[in-house]
């Protein structure tokens, strides 16, 4: 998957969340991400109601969590 990172903020209970916007393809959880010079998995995904999602297709916003570190 493709997409563009619009947010990122350090969360106490998840650690980094990060939004994102796909743009191509489809984004699964467990799929390898690279944001910047923050990398990591995606080990949570939600989509824009708050609730869980295990894939993510094109023009679809999804709030992830498994950063390392929060992309500039």
């Amino acid at each position: 998957a493709q997409g563009v990172c619009l947010e990122a903020y350090l969360s106490g209970d998840e650690g980094v969340m990060a939004t994102f916007l796909v743009q191509q393809g489809t984004l699964h959880r467990g799929d390898t991400i690279v944001c910047g010079a923050a990398f990591g998995r995606v080990r949570a995904m939600y989509n824009d109601l708050g609730r869980p999602i295990d894939k993510a297709g094109p023009s679809v916003p999804v709030r992830i969590t498994g950063l390392d570190e929060v992309p500039n």
